[in-house]
């Protein structure tokens, strides 16, 4: 590909609003996932699954 060819392609995407917002949307959940070990408080292999219908308060 030549870099003609990606600046065309990127100008007819850049005014394209469903290409920018799925585009957006694509980013959001790439980040997400590569940061997730941070984002998330709690290490999901220690949850006490025994507990988690029990009322507030009992544990």
């Amino acid at each position: 590909m030549k870099f003609t060819q990606i600046k065309k392609f990127s100008k007819k995407a850049m005014a394209n609003k469903s290409f920018l917002i799925g585009s957006v949307i694509v980013g959001i959940f790439i980040f997400a996932a590569i940061f997730a070990e941070f984002i998330t408080p709690n290490d999901p292999a220690e949850a006490d699954l025994s507990r988690s219908l029990k009322p507030p308060g009992e544990g």
